[in-house]
């Protein structure tokens, strides 16, 4: 399974290198909801590769599953390791969609770990890893690093993840002001991430989801170049994910993001 895994990996690799910016758009139907979403992402101006991927919706069963995944910078094999999570996530789900959301984390983690056997350059190549799981009208958000989920309801915007940095443990401490979280020199600095030697800290909750809700995924790179108040006006603009898609990277891009930035946008209907 291992080696079917890598060899997927491998050939999506190739073709997303291609360009720097992929977008995709479509309509998942379940039960009696449906979701429809818009995504992009976009190569940061210093990189060689984009570490980012995005899980795009999947339905199996009575569920939907869907999220974002941004690999490790600074070492080798970040961009394989995030693809793994996506490619593994969703043949997981599709086999078995009742599997709990920390047990498809796990097995994310234990495939990392194989593609980081085969090379020694490989062996600290890790990822963060964002999942919400639709079932009726409940959604489950699975979460592991910085990326973030946001949940737009009656025009109130939520953050249904903690970023799992540094930063924000100072900031939670009481150590670090808000006001100090922009030009902290280590905000980046991730304290749990899916890879083959790390331990991590899987986050899970459990909230309500009705008609006309949206769900939007943002990597880092796209969230420090927006603010919260910036995201939940864009999507007051917008009254379709490809349009809230296009102007979070009109926006984003606007401010020369030095990271990969993407985003995910997702209505339930």
């Amino acid at each position: 399974m291992a080696t079917a895994h890598s060899e997927a990996c491998a050939g999506s690799l190739a073709s997303e290198q291609k360009a720097a910016s992929i977008r995709l758009h479509g309509i998942v139907c379940w039960r009696h909801m449906r979701v429809i979403h818009s995504s992009f992402t976009r190569k940061g101006p210093n990189h060689p590769v984009n570490q980012d991927r995005v899980l795009e919706p999947v339905s199996s069963g009575q569920e939907v599953l869907f999220g974002i995944a941004d690999g490790l910078g600074g070492t080798a094999g970040g961009e394989l390791a995030s693809s793994r999570a996506v490619i593994i996530a969703r043949d997981t789900f599709q086999r078995d969609p009742a599997i709990a959301l920390a047990a498809l984390f796990e097995e994310i983690r234990k495939g990392i770990a194989a593609s980081a056997s085969t090379a020694p350059q490989l062996a600290d190549m890790a990822t963060t890893f964002t999942v919400c799981r639709l079932s009726e009208d409940k959604a489950t958000v699975g979460h592991i690093g910085d990326a973030r989920l946001y949940h737009l309801h009656n025009g109130t915007l939520t953050l249904r993840t903690k970023d799992q940095t540094e930063a924000q443990r100072l900031l939670d401490a009481g150590l670090l002001a808000e006001e100090q979280m922009a030009s902290y020199a280590r905000r980046n600095i991730l304290l749990s991430v899916l890879g083959a030697t790390s331990s991590y800290d899987f986050f899970s909750e459990s909230f309500e989801v009705y008609p006309g809700d949206r769900l939007i995924f943002l990597t880092d790179g796209a969230y420090h170049s927006i603010t919260d108040n910036e995201i939940a006006a864009l999507s007051a603009e917008a009254d379709t994910m490809e349009s809230l898609k296009k102007k979070i990277e009109k926006r984003a891009a606007s401010r020369r993001p030095n990271d990969d930035y993407t985003a995910l946008c997702v209505e339930v209907v």
